[in-house]
């Protein structure tokens, strides 16, 4: 068998190839891997057969050289091993701590692909733990508290853990132990809610000011013993018109132990403000003990900014009934003659009108009040019942002004109960603006029948 020459100047050891394994994993503190083992043993290899056998000498120099090809191979899987994490894999769970805990304590798993933004679903002995509970998470470690798991005895037995996301799942059986009779353990998850009329009728467009809306909460809840939890609101500001409370008869929920998790859907009234925004949040809470129980994320609802108001528009209120000894009525925008009216005597009806200045106007804007107009036929006497000086109204910059329209009438054609409607008219009164824009007509119907009170025909 050749042996090496000894050295004179450098430094040498003895040493077998399973103890310079040995050697090594104890520098590096760990097992050495089977690619780590081979590029060893490769370098091992190159070594001249003819000058190295089992039980020579190796110089310092060469187990240096080895030690940093060692070095230089795990910085590349380092690499590697990055790249994969980096990819869209399943979970891997290598282990769970701490060993016998129980529900309701702080869960640690350890293993591989566990960044929380990445997964989809925690289960714990089949209860869902919210993603929202998660207390600190990073690729191979997550913590989060264990839900309240019914029905598991406070001796303690194995359940899954299962954790999910996109692109598969992992499940592990461990050991955990029950709440004690002492300590109440619950669970929630809070389903994002939907914006709903009272009654649960769907919103017919946007959120409007100073009106009330029922934000609808889908609760899964879960308690190591049977309880009953109180249910609460939060709303922030509680100001400005807002306010918040609970529908009558969803201001408790009952969880039996007999059952993994129930449902219950709970309705938060909120009553929109004039404007802006306000958060609101569903609170549960234990009646036996007020530390179990948990809180929604905020949910955010915003009054509609209302489109502006056209500032060149005319507006006109209800046509009322304002003077007459004769039977007559008004209904919306008709007027009816009972069979009593005679042509000597005015009965006058009234509207009021809104005007408002153009967005650009620097001045006082002045709109005309015109000459009415009965279109259809005679048997009839209309007149504007006002002054000159009332068929004007001046808008200011910026602002509005409010007149009153008053037209008199009188029935002076010849009524034949046969023929209800023949003297059915319409009449218009003008209103306008500089230069005749804008312009919108005040018009109402004249109706003649033998009773006023019955102003469909006979």
């Amino acid at each position: 068998m050749a042996t090496n020459p000894p050295a004179t100047d450098a430094r040498v050891i003895s040493a077998t190839t399973d103890r310079l394994f040995e050697t090594v994993e104890g520098l590096f503190g760990r097992p050495l891997t089977a690619p780590e083992r081979l590029t060893f043993t490769t370098r091992l290899a190159g070594i001249n057969t003819t000058a190295v056998a089992p039980g020579d000498l190796i110089t310092a120099d060469l187990f240096n050289a080895l030690r940093a090809d060692i070095n230089d191979l795990a910085l590349r899987m380092a690499i590697v091993e990055d790249g994969v994490r980096n990819t869209a894999s399943p979970p891997i769970i290598t282990r769970i701590e701490p060993p016998g805990m129980r529900t309701g304590e702080e869960m640690t798993v350890f293993g591989r692909n566990l960044s929380p933004a990445t997964l989809t679903s925690i289960t714990v002995g089949g209860v869902d733990v919210p993603l929202g509970r998660i207390i600190s998470g990073a690729d191979t470690v997550l913590i989060f508290p264990s839900p309240a798991i019914p029905g598991l005895p406070a001796a303690g037995a194995q359940v899954p853990v299962r954790i999910t996301n996109g692109a598969g799942e992992a499940v592990q059986p461990f050991f955990i132990r029950g709440a004690t009779t002492d300590v109440l353990v619950a669970g929630f998850a809070f389903g994002s809610p939907g914006l709903r009329l009272p009654g649960g009728a769907a919103l017919p467009g946007q959120v409007a000011a100073n009106t009330d809306y029922d934000l609808v909460y889908t609760v899964k809840a879960s308690s190591s013993r049977a309880e009953t939890f109180t249910v609460s609101t939060v709303i922030t500001p509680a100001s400005g018109g807002w306010s918040a409370s609970i529908v009558p008869g969803d201001e408790t929920m009952t969880v039996p132990q007999t059952v993994a998790m129930v449902d219950r859907t709970v309705r938060v009234r909120v009553r929109t403000g004039a404007s802006g925004t306000a958060s609101v949040r569903l609170r549960v809470r234990g009646t036996t003990d007020a530390n179990a129980g948990d809180e929604s994320t905020e949910t955010p609802v915003t009054v509609a900014t209302a489109p502006p108001v056209a500032v060149t528009a005319i507006v006109f209120g209800p046509l009322v009934k304002a003077a007459g000894g004769a039977p007559f009525a008004v209904a919306g925008s008709t007027v009816y003659f009972g069979n009593a009216s005679g042509a000597a005597t005015d009965r006058v009806v009234r509207c009021e009108v809104t005007v408002n200045a153009p967005a650009a106007a620097t001045g006082a804007t002045l709109y005309q009040i015109g000459d009415l107009v009965v279109s259809g036929g005679a048997g009839w006497e209309a007149r504007l019942d006002m002054a000159p000086g009332e068929r004007s109204l001046s808008a200011p910059a910026g602002g509005a002004a409010q007149g009153m329209i008053r037209v008199a009438l009188r029935f002076t054609g010849a009524f034949d109960a046969a023929s209800p409607t023949a003297f059915d008219r319409t009449l218009s009164v003008p209103v306008t603006g500089p230069g005749g824009v804008p312009a919108r007509n005040l018009t109402f119907n004249l109706r003649r029948r033998t009773d006023h009170t019955s102003p469909t025909p006979p």
